[in-house]
């Protein structure tokens, strides 16, 4: 198993999106943000949780979480993340770690900063994910090299 991009997005815009390796379903930005919006907007209509499906040889698994506001009378708004995985990869682990991540985000900026897209101070917060999903991120032979280097 290896997670080939994770996304955190809200309202369809992406906020930080991590690349582990290349795959054709995700190359184009346009159609990634396009395909991240369709989600969501199909996740909103069928009032459903959709955690994950599947394109081609490949699975999007989807977390979503309300971001914290501070006011009580703030709308309620939403932040989600996406992992891409091979298709046959076993998700267990891999939510406990989208679960993680989006707690540490969500902890780490502000509803201000997240509900504004404020992208260039998210950066920062990109070795933090790669911390969280640890080994998740690599295929099983990278896995096995990293043990003897």
């Amino acid at each position: 198993m290896a997670i080939l991009e994770v996304i955190i997005s809200h309202q369809s815009e992406v906020l930080l999106s991590r690349r582990y390796y290349n795959s054709s379903i995700i190359n184009d930005d346009k159609y990634k943000e396009g395909l991240i919006h369709g989600i969501e907007i199909l996740a909103e209509n069928l009032e459903d949780d959709i955690q994950k499906f599947t394109l081609g040889t490949y699975t999007i698994v989807l977390l979503t979480q309300n971001i914290p506001f501070t006011e009580k009378s703030e709308k309620k708004s939403y932040i989600h993340i996406y992992c891409i995985v091979n298709k046959n990869t076993d998700i267990d682990w891999l939510r406990k770690a989208m679960k993680n991540t989006l707690s540490s985000f969500t902890s780490r900026f502000t509803s201000y900063d997240i509900i504004n897209h404020n992208r260039s101070k998210f950066t920062i917060f990109n070795e933090r994910v790669d911390k969280i999903l640890g080994d998740l991120i690599y295929k099983k032979e990278d896995r096995f090299r990293n043990v003897f280097i």
